[in-house]
């Protein structure tokens, strides 16, 4: 199907998100998986530019020079793999919401949630998510290409 889709020029990529971090509204316009990352971004994003990606970041100093928020979820000791998976208590993903702008850098990470990885072909990866943020809720529905500059 997916190569029926790149033969005809469709673009597969889906991000179906709605939410919102401290009020404000995320919508995704470019999205990757790689390695332990699967990331959402509010602005056009090449993979070439995915090297700032890391699992821990520190309020405070940008990690990229861009304005940008992202949606990021990371899987801890493993590379994205299928299932369904919690970030509440030992949880093995990580989720958190970056914003990066002139004035400086915000990480809000999620309070709990769920994740469903449905499938990881190496071209595209599918599923959908519901995470929470303090009392605000991010969900969504995807099927977003793999970036190999998110393998490091």
């Amino acid at each position: 199907m997916l190569l029926l889709m790149a033969l005809l020029g469709c673009d597969p990529t889906i991000m179906d998100v709605s939410g919102s971090i401290g009020g404000k509204s995320f919508t995704p316009m470019s999205a990757y998986y790689g390695g332990p990352y699967i990331a959402f971004f509010n602005v056009e994003i090449d993979c070439k530019e995915m090297y700032w990606i890391e699992k821990i970041y520190r309020n405070g100093e940008a990690p990229y020079d861009r304005n940008l928020e992202a949606l990021q979820i990371n899987f801890n000791d493993s590379d994205v793999v299928t299932g369904t998976y919690s970030t509440g208590g030992e949880a093995p993903i990580r989720s958190s919401y970056l914003n990066i702008t002139t004035d400086g850098f915000e990480v809000v990470t999620s309070t709990d949630g769920l994740l469903t990885v449905d499938d990881v072909d190496g071209e595209f990866a599918t599923g959908t998510f519901n995470l929470t943020y303090g009392e605000d809720v991010m969900d969504g529905t995807f099927m977003i290409p793999f970036c190999t500059n998110l393998v490091h």
